[in-house]
């Protein structure tokens, strides 16, 4: 065979291809949920849906290879060590992508765009036993949101990237069941914190509405519950960086996906352990930056 039917060959494999993946495009199209068109080559948000109304991001839901270089990892360890050698116990959370944790309610497309949901777990995996090796205590989030995601609950949003107040209770609660096992934890004074219902509350999503352009039916709107944690009346926490620290504070820097108010996961995190929780935050935040800007601040180099 010549090159020029060689050539020719696969232009018709082409052109094949593309047919077969109008005809799905087409296909999905008359199964969505809302009636949304052409969401992989969408300019502004490329994604797909999957049962059930939900919406997964090609990068990053569908990025298999999310992986940690050695050499994070070892720096990560020389943290860990140093903390604890100042009397703080670093806790590493990988956060999953949506695909991870609900991979049940991927579509068929989700396989033609290359995400191998297996080769996903296995690389989560893979960083969270490296961490594990270098001395690095972590928490597999992936497992539990996914267990109890099978179980009935719904720890993301259909349309958005974020955790609902379920997801973030429930992770919440892992975290404060790690904090328990560490040395000490037993006698360090704890605060009772209070839950008052209140009134549900709309959030914004800026991934929702990027969806609505695409889909000829209105999108829900984002709620989360209502609920507001206290600590007992005449309480008060001691801040980041108090003058003098109180015993038992849990310092959270790191994804700007648990900062939201509206999903309570810091409140949470301090009802379930009962010490007092603060953040760092950086808007945007997807990596490691908060716990950069939090350790290369004057305020913890003076109060480390």
């Amino acid at each position: 065979m010549g090159l020029n039917e060689i050539f020719q060959g696969r232009a018709w494999g082409l052109l094949a291809m593309a047919g077969l993946l109008a005809v799905a495009a087409s296909a999905v199209s008359a199964q969505s949920a809302y009636g949304c068109r052409d969401l992989v080559n969408s300019d502004v948000i490329p994604s797909v849906e999957g049962e059930t109304g939900q919406f997964f991001r090609i990068d990053p839901d569908l990025m298999a290879h999310n992986g940690m270089g050695a050499r994070t990892v070892s720096h990560l360890a020389e943290l860990s060590a140093r903390l604890e050698a100042q009397g703080t116990a670093l806790i590493f959370v990988p956060l999953p992508t949506k695909a991870m944790v609900l991979p049940q309610y991927l579509p068929p497309m989700a396989r033609h765009l290359g995400y191998d949901p297996e080769l996903a777990a296995t690389v989560q995996d893979d960083v969270l036993t490296r961490l594990r090796d270098a001395g690095v205590r972590s928490l597999d989030a992936r497992q539990i949101l996914r267990q109890a995601a099978l179980t009935g609950a719904t720890p993301f949003f259909a349309q958005d990237p974020r955790f609902t107040a379920a997801g973030t209770q429930i992770l919440a609660r892992a975290v404060a069941a790690e904090i328990a096992t560490l040395p000490g934890y037993d006698r360090l004074p704890k605060t009772g914190y209070r839950t008052i219902e209140a009134p549900a509350v709309t959030l914004d999503s800026a991934m929702a509405s990027q969806l609505q352009d695409a889909c000829s039916a209105e999108l829900p709107h984002l709620t989360s519950p209502g609920v507001r944690i206290e600590p007992p009346l005449g309480s008060s926490g001691g801040g980041l960086f108090p003058g003098a620290a109180p015993t038992g504070r849990i310092v959270l820097a790191g994804s700007a996906v648990l900062s939201d108010p509206d999903t309570h996961f810091a409140k949470f995190l301090a009802a379930a352990s009962g010490l007092d929780v603060q953040s760092h935050m950086v808007p945007g935040d997807r990596g490691l930056a908060a716990i950069t800007d939090l350790l290369s601040s004057a305020d913890f180099r003076a109060s480390p």
